[in-house]
């Protein structure tokens, strides 16, 4: 086994600034690219593994000859142990451990504690549980879930996982800086297993280094123009919009952005193209981005990386990229590719543009078409860009870097379109498919959110019928607003970008945005899967099926737009200081409606032991649960169901809020059952105008007695074994509410 003797030096200098996300540390280069060391100590019956100058794992190991009898500390000679490494472009380790042949033992069971950064997360490699109920899960904090077998570390990109037996993983302890995990395994034969670098080298993100830089956690939401009204844009449109929303409180369920997208520009590429707008748009940028800011949201804005203004592009040969001939390269949606290896043109072009972006107050900026300009430009020019010391790839980063740094670490920087592994830490967020919902992509890639950048499915327009139901009464516009419900919600559930792109007509009828306000805020999640659902376009890169193509011809399967069936399930796990409980939701994204299902707690790696109350949001139902499960029942074509999970208490507990799918995660910041005065006491931030109730579900032998909003006592509405009370709120403002009970 391969380990340096520098180590020692270098990982002491480097662990406490790194722990700080100080970008000019790099683990690559460092001694954290070696290999972790074990130690087995066989007469303790102890391992420990160090991983630079850390304690990356310390446990014991204990075994029995069966079931019936208690674990023991092993003796020596009755286990084998086997550590095995291989390195090169990639360094894969693992420690395994067996019983010696005629030792009698059975079962070995190994314990221990995982040490990680601040970002070290639970989750689960791909295996039976998946095989058995296919899902994606994603976690709001820390997850708990017993089909967790892995620990990665985002900070340092490792990940250890656990096979051979079954596992057991909880958070054991947390600060600021690091934490620690309780892993414990057991089995007839276990096995740790460690990578480093595992997304930078394993899966094959050679740019991905979370060490320099943080995810953007805030909820990534608002309204886009481009599906509304496509070109067509204007600044009495954009009004009728902001008014719309305003109107509905949008901006208070949490609908930040009101971003302009095609149509408002009058140049070809140079700065003043994009800053002097048309006359479509009165008072220009400054008067949009004030018309935004009045009525409560915040002005964002879409931006061309083509260059097309043959004029300029031929006057300043040298600032664009060339062919093998020398020619300048001029290809399909980019025209002509700026070289971002000439500094003045990064001064001249890229620079102005995003400053004065900035200057205007424009906070969330999508940069589009740097598909093309990677695909359709620097590619061609591969030659060219080698006598630079370049290569295409690097170039666009080099691209997008100068927009990055014009416009701040503070603004939302979104990369448009395509799957581009090439801006990793530099753009916030990534588009991954072609203009439209795309619901596909965004379990192609689950295991990438929150952890390499936000996922961004496109424009969400919750009424995609609009212009076919529209005056064609009730009933068809009924059935067409079962989307508002779906596409929302299935957004939110995967803690992606929620972009509404709607005309001002369909926000007019606050029941069409029911959906997007019970899915606002978007809640930061990271992944509970180590993979991803439908695997096949990470697989393809991971193996480097990802081709240099021409726009339209043969796409490699990352590139290519969605495809695969949709995952059935979708399940978020939430974390709060008051509460650990479960959010299941099934979308009819087919349009058959959704059959009776029968979901096992066991399939969602929920703990065998507690009894569970069911909730479903949208129907308003306490589901039957029995001790292993429940029934999901059958809904409508279109249907969207979102069940609350939580374990069953012996005193009346809180089963429901209406103001977020998350059922409580949003607007909740205290919950708390009273034992002295027999009362559940929470407290809510409410939204002034949008009905708030409380469902509580009461035991048997406890009765509801009354319950209070503030100082105003208010109804209780008795519905077998649920409790509700409601208020509509005057005012946005935060409320403490009780509702109080008694035992006969």
């Amino acid at each position: 086994m391969k380990h340096s003797c520098l180590i020692p030096v270098l990982v002491l200098a480097l662990v406490p600034a790194a722990r700080a996300q100080k970008p000019e540390l790099d683990p690559v280069s460092s001694a954290l690219a070696e290999p972790a060391a074990p130690v087995w100590d066989e007469a303790q019956g102890r391992l420990k593994v160090v991983y630079g100058t850390e304690m990356l794992f310390e446990g014991t190991l204990q075994v029995r000859a069966t079931e019936n009898e208690e674990f023991r500390a092993v003796k020596p000679g009755e286990v084998l142990f086997a550590p095995a490494v291989t390195t090169g472009e990639r360094t894969d380790q693992s420690w395994s451990f067996e019983a010696a042949p005629g030792s009698g033992v059975g079962e070995l069971q190994l314990s221990g504690d995982v040490h990680t950064s601040a970002e070290g997360l639970a989750a689960e490699m791909r295996g039976a549980a998946q095989q058995r109920f296919p899902l994606v899960r994603t976690s709001v904090g820390q997850s708990r879930n017993l089909r967790n077998d892995a620990i990665y570390d985002r900070h340092w990109d490792w990940l250890l996982s656990a096979k051979g037996g079954t596992t057991r993983i909880a958070q054991a302890k947390r600060n600021a800086d690091a934490q620690s995990f309780h892993l414990e395994t057991r089995g007839p034969a276990l096995e740790l297993d460690f990578a480093p670098l595992w997304m930078q080298r394993h899966r094959n993100l050679p740019e991905y280094r979370p060490w320099t830089y943080r995810v953007f956690k805030d909820s990534v939401s608002g309204w886009c123009s481009w599906w509304a009204y496509r070109d067509t844009i204007d600044s009495k449109k954009l009004e009728s919009v902001a008014d719309a929303l305003a109107a509905q409180h949008m901006n208070e369920f949490g609908l930040k952005w009101l971003q302009i997208d095609d149509g408002y520009q009058t140049g070809k590429g140079l700065p003043s193209g994009w800053l002097e707008w048309n006359q479509k748009f009165e008072g220009g940028a400054e008067a949009t981005a004030d018309l935004i800011q009045k009525r409560g949201f915040r002005p964002g804005i879409w931006v061309y990386s083509a260059f097309s203004d043959a004029d300029y592009a031929r006057e300043h040969a040298d600032w664009f990229v060339h062919d093998a001939q020398g020619a300048l390269v001029k290809g399909p949606w980019v025209d002509f590719g700026l070289d971002a290896n000439v500094q003045a043109a990064l001064d001249a072009v890229v620079k102005p543009t995003y400053r004065g972006l900035k200057k205007l107050g424009f906070g969330y900026v999508k940069v589009d078409s740097l598909r093309h300009l990677l695909y359709d430009a620097y590619n061609h020019a591969i030659p060219a860009l080698a006598k630079e010391g370049a290569t295409p790839q690097a170039t666009l980063r080099k691209y997008l870097e100068a927009v990055r740094k014009a416009l701040g670490g503070e603004t939302y920087l979104l990369a448009c379109w395509g799957v581009l592994p090439e801006v990793i830490g530099v753009a916030d967020g990534c588009r991954l498919g072609g203009d439209g919902f795309g619901p596909a992509t965004l379990q192609q890639y689950n295991s990438w959110n929150g952890l390499v950048w936000r996922n961004d499915p496109d424009h969400c327009d919750v009424m995609p019928s609009w212009k076919e139901v529209a005056g064609k009464g009730d009933a068809a516009i009924a059935e067409a607003r079962k989307e508002s419900i779906l596409r929302p919600t299935l957004a939110s559930m995967a803690g992606a970008v929620l972009m509404l792109s709607d005309p001002a007509e369909v926000y007019a009828d606050p029941r069409n945005l029911e959906g997007a306000k019970r899915a606002l805020p978007v809640l930061f999640s990271v992944p509970g899967q180590t993979y991803d659902f439908d695997a096949r376009k990470t697989d393809a890169l991971l193996a480097g099926k990802r081709t240099n193509i021409l726009s339209g011809k043969d796409p490699s399967p990352i590139d290519a737009d969605q495809q695969g069936t949709l995952a059935p399930w979708w399940l978020q796990e939430i974390d709060r200081s008051f509460e650990h409980w479960n959010v299941l939701a099934r979308f009819d994204t087919a349009g058959k409606g959704l059959a009776e299902s029968d979901v096992r707690f066991e399939d969602l790696g929920l703990e065998p032991e507690p009894e569970y109350l069911v909730y479903e949001f949208w129907s308003k139902r306490l589901v039957p649960v029995a001790r292993s499960g429940f029934r999901a029942p059958a809904a409508e074509q279109g249907a969207t169901q979102v069940f609350a999970i939580r374990e069953k208490l012996d005193h009346p507990q809180l089963l429901s809020t209406s103001r977020h799918i998350s059922q409580g995660a949003v607007e909740l910041s205290e919950l708390a059952w009273n034992p002295g005065t027999l009362a559940l006491e929470g407290v809510s931030d409410l939204i002034a105008g949008d009905p708030y109730e409380v469902t509580v579900f009461v035991p048997k032998g406890w009765k509801a007695k009354n319950s209070r909003i503030g100082v105003s006592e208010t109804e209780t509405r008795i519905d077998g074994d649920l409790a509700r009370f409601s208020l509509l709120p005057a005012i946005s403002q935060k409320m403490f509410w009780t509702i109080s009970f008694e035992k006969p």
